[in-house]
């Protein structure tokens, strides 16, 4: 006859843990430990008679697994969260070599270890220089990079009750906002005639490659600028977090249940945009580009923040591209 929660509980409590419930089918023990999975064994052992047996395929309750003991699910969590554990974050890193993405999914992984060692919700606090946005409840998370149809931006969602926020994630060296060839291509080509026509155009061709000597640039439009920095999906109920994260910017408090997230930019709305974070759109060299939108090969179009923009670019007012 398989073994009773009550009964593994009592067990529990015999051999010196304190045992808690998390529903009626699973339970969790906190303990202080420096490795995590040596205490799951460990609890794998003393239930080995019962039909013990540890699970790492299967992420029900921790990010490690649990112990399996009959039909009920026992898990480990932490008694106190110092910070973030990087070797648990390391195992989803090490499948990616792009480091963009690889921010992303530091971001994404620590908010959900945080949920899956309290296994509960969280508060959420992002903070920057003189702002905060806090999220409350927060009870997931998905990394969503790859999904862009209908110009949607989000990186990640981060899940609040029922809702979900969407979050773009820019490191703190990115120099663009998008690529821009399917938002902008015609109107780039338009800029390049332009340029021709006020001989601000310097540039080499090759059949239909060009390779120009400077790039050419104009500033977005307020609805461009909303579109390309915000799409779809963050101008409605999301924001952009600038930073490339480390274990230190991230501070859980244990006593309030809330994770701080230290960056360097947020971005909400247009107005949150400095001087040096204004859109612009510019062309420059891509040897390997094909462009259909365009219609010359060689060049891409980026809508870049005006920091991006280097000294050497040759600026159409942005009127004059019809």
């Amino acid at each position: 006859m398989a073994i009773s929660k009550p009964q593994i509980k009592k067990k529990l409590k015999e051999n010196g843990y304190m045992p808690y419930d998390y529903d009626t089918k699973s339970l969790y023990v906190a303990l202080d430990y420096k490795n995590r999975i040596e205490e799951f064994q460990k609890l794998e052992g003393l239930f080995l008679t019962d039909g013990a047996k540890y699970i790492t395929n299967k992420r029900t309750l921790t990010s490690d697994g649990h112990v399996q003991i009959g039909n009920v699910i026992l898990g480990v969590t932490p008694l106190t969260i110092k910070q973030i554990d990087q070797r648990r974050i390391q195992r989803y890193l090490g499948r990616e070599s792009r480091n963009s993405i690889k921010n992303e999914i530091y971001l994404e992984k620590s908010i959900s270890q945080i949920i899956w060692d309290t296994l509960s919700t969280v508060t959420i606090i992002f903070k920057e220089r003189g702002k905060r946005i806090i999220l409350k409840q927060v009870r997931g998370t998905k990394h969503v990079g790859s999904n862009v149809a209908g110009r949607k931006k989000a990186d990640i969602l981060i899940v609040v009750k029922q809702y979900k926020i969407p979050v773009s994630i820019k490191m703190q060296t990115a120099s663009f906002w998008e690529s821009a060839d399917t938002y902008w291509g015609k109107n780039a080509r338009k800029m390049l005639e332009r340029a021709a026509i006020e001989k601000k155009l310097d540039a080499n061709m090759n059949g239909n490659t060009m390779r120009m000597k400077k790039p050419v640039g104009t500033t977005a439009t307020r609805q461009e600028e909303k579109d390309v920095v915000f799409g779809s999906d963050i101008v409605r109920s999301g924001f952009i977090v600038k930073q490339t994260f480390k274990a230190k910017d991230f501070n859980y408090d244990g006593k309030h249940n809330t994770l701080t997230i230290m960056c360097d930019r947020l971005y909400q709305k247009q107005s949150d945009l400095k001087s040096n974070d204004k859109a612009w759109f510019v062309l420059r060299n891509n040897k390997n580009i094909k462009s259909k939108n365009i219609g010359i090969n060689g060049i891409v179009v980026d809508a870049v923040p005006k920091k991006s923009v280097t000294r050497t670019t040759q600026v159409i007012e942005r009127q004059r591209i019809q």
